[in-house]
């Protein structure tokens, strides 16, 4: 629920948004005010952004509040990455599949399919997402182009346990003994299992081929190296692998150490996102050797990468 600061705070920069003309800012003042005072008083809300149709969980996080907010979330990302994709062969008549591992309640599943026409597999662990996801795919009409599977992705098939806060884009699977990356367990964050597979038994059960992946995106939370190891053949095959590199996260599921060395094992070189974004299909790829550098300084925040 917003407290009496926060509403107090939102109409002073609403204010001063429509004092200074700047229509844009006041509509995300506005918007931002509504979603706030929805807080506490509704579970789901339903709207329409640039076109596309969303259901969200009004506490789910960050990820509903984004997409409430502003007409396209992590826009600039996925732009900056197809076109990279594309102008360097990634994307073509042959690699028209993208795998969406961690893909929440449609983004970036939806906004994807929609952007490049091409097929999706999403997958997504927890429950209360994975509905969504199936929701947001159908009430755009994207059921043929996109299939969903409910599963966490890691070498160990059966079941996993995940930590599910609040913030939903944060939920983590857990290791026996660890805390998970993004801070301590306590007893109000429910821990649930979840069905696991590995990435290449999702793929054969689907018929996907590892020639027809144009790019596999990643948001696992800092299992990314159990996701790699799990499909051997698919980056064998070329597939490239965009991830985030989240120090915290590498560092609960295994370290720096195992995380680099599976990297080496399956990829050649790497792209920052940062570099597409500024350079756009230009963006040269570096060395596997600067990797580890960059991990390092990346601290308590992160950053993202393809892997090729």
């Amino acid at each position: 629920m917003v407290s009496l600061g926060q509403y107090m705070r939102g109409l002073r920069r609403l204010t001063f948004a429509w004092v200074c003309g700047d229509k844009v800012a006041a509509l995300r003042e506005r918007r931002l005010m509504a979603f706030r005072l929805l807080q506490g008083e509704a579970e789901q809300l339903t709207f329409t952004r640039a076109g596309t149709k969303w259901t969200v969980d009004v506490e789910g996080g960050v990820v509903p509040k984004k997409l409430f907010i502003r007409a396209n979330a992590f826009e600039e990302l996925r732009l900056a990455l197809t076109a990279w994709l594309k102008d360097n062969g990634y994307i073509n008549a042959t690699r028209n599949t993208i795998v969406d591992i961690g893909a929440n309640i449609g983004t970036p599943s939806v906004q994807l399919a929609l952007e490049t026409g091409l097929n999706i597999l999403a997958i997504e662990p927890i429950p209360a997402n994975y509905d969504l996801l199936v929701r947001n795919i159908a009430q755009n009409g994207l059921d043929k182009q996109v299939q969903c599977v409910r599963a966490a992705v890691s070498m160990r098939p059966g079941t996993l346990k995940m930590a599910v806060p609040k913030e939903r884009a944060t939920c983590e699977v857990i290791e026996d003994g660890m805390q998970p990356g993004f801070g301590k367990l306590s007893p109000d964050i429910p821990i649930i299992e979840v069905p696991s597979q590995r990435l290449e038994t999702i793929l054969n059960n689907f018929g996907v081929s590892s020639e027809r992946i144009a790019v596999v995106w990643c948001d696992a939370q800092g299992l990314e190296r159990e996701i790699i190891e799990s499909a051997p053949g698919l980056w064998k095959a070329g597939a490239p692998m965009y991830l985030e590199l989240w120090p915290k996260g590498i560092n609960a599921h295994g370290g720096t150490d195992a995380f680099l060395t599976t990297i080496g094992t399956h990829f050649k070189a790497f792209v920052m996102i940062s570099d597409m974004i500024k350079l756009g299909p230009q963006a040269k790829p570096r060395p596997l050797s600067e990797l580890r550098k960059i991990v390092d300084s990346i601290g308590d925040s992160h950053d993202d990468a393809l892997l090729i």
